[in-house]
């Protein structure tokens, strides 16, 4: 990540997280990832970012995850959320989770519901069954395919 513009886009994006240990630490975690393994970086879940970090307890919790979300707002962004449903019945045919449209999920937030997309019923527990992932941004993709 020598590249002007990937370090230029790094410090925009340090420049609006929280000013704690933990948001810096996530901070860390994502950039050195996204250093190790370039264009090929998939995404981060909270839950394994919580882990390889060692952080617990709810306010660290909260505190990593909302860094997270710092970095995946405005157009600078590293990330972009992304959200996954993983149907209760745990259908034998489902391998993987469905993807979730981020206007649907803001619906369902809004309105308190939402609706299985492969049966059209609701789903009660739905902020049980949806994960939130974090996947580089399109901007943070291109410079990393560029200095590969």
């Amino acid at each position: 990540m020598n590249s002007p513009d990937i370090r230029g886009l790094l410090e925009r994006s340090r420049d609006i997280l929280p000013n704690d240990v933990t948001a810096q630490r996530v901070f860390d975690f994502v950039v050195g990832n996204m250093e190790s393994m370039g264009s090929n970086l998939d995404s981060f879940r909270i839950g394994d970012v919580l882990s390889h970090l060692g952080l617990k307890g709810q306010e660290e919790s909260h505190h990593a995850a909302f860094a997270l979300d710092a970095l995946s707002i405005g157009p600078d962004a590293l990330l972009e959320r992304r959200f996954e449903y993983w149907p209760e019945d745990d259908d034998a045919d489902l391998s993987d989770p469905l993807p979730v449209e981020p206007t649907d999920m803001r619906d369902a937030l809004e309105n308190e519901f939402f609706l299985d997309p492969r049966t059209g019923r609701r789903v009660p527990n739905f902020k049980d069954l949806i994960s939130v992932i974090y996947v580089p941004s399109h901007r943070s993709r291109e410079l990393l395919e560029r200095r590969s």
